[in-house]
């Protein structure tokens, strides 16, 4: 009888966002806890090495407290960046940065329900009623906070 078989070498959660592909490889080139100061568009990271760690324009902040993220448009100093999205960060929580590239992987949906996501190829797609504990075998750079009501998804290369 034939069988599906996945092979991944990589696997990492997958967070949400209406407006960044969050889908990668998890290079993570900063991680670390937000200060006081941490408002709007601003990041502030009083341990942080932004600039000898190499965070540069178009790296990807999420806030792994909430599970959203946005992109840098600015990096100020060692300990302060400006994003593009506003309120996604306040003082206490903790952060990724991410590499700025995006690879696509396959989904493993671990709680059913609306998977809405952007496909390698930029098509956008909703697939209703996932079953719990099933893979999504589509190349997807993206899953959308909007329209998705699965979850403890992770991504698999």
């Amino acid at each position: 009888m034939p069988y599906q078989k996945l092979q991944t070498s990589n696997a990492a959660i997958a967070y949400t966002s209406d407006t960044e592909n969050t889908i990668n490889t998890r290079a993570v080139i900063e991680d670390g806890s937000l200060n006081a100061g941490t408002t709007g568009t601003t990041i502030v990271d009083s341990t942080g090495l932004f600039v000898t760690k190499g965070v540069s324009i178009g790296d990807l902040v999420v806030n792994t407290t909430d599970g959203v993220a946005s992109r840098v448009v600015k990096v100020i100093d060692e300990a302060t960046l400006v994003v593009i999205t506003t309120g996604l960060f306040a003082s206490g929580d903790s952060y990724e940065i991410w590499q700025a590239n995006a690879e696509a992987a396959v989904l493993y949906v671990g709680v059913g329900g609306n998977l809405k996501v952007r496909t390698a190829g930029g098509d956008d797609v909703t697939f209703t009623d996932v079953p719990s504990g099933s893979f999504m075998p589509v190349q997807v750079i993206r899953v959308f906070t909007t329209g998705t009501t699965a979850s403890a998804i992770l991504a698999l290369w």
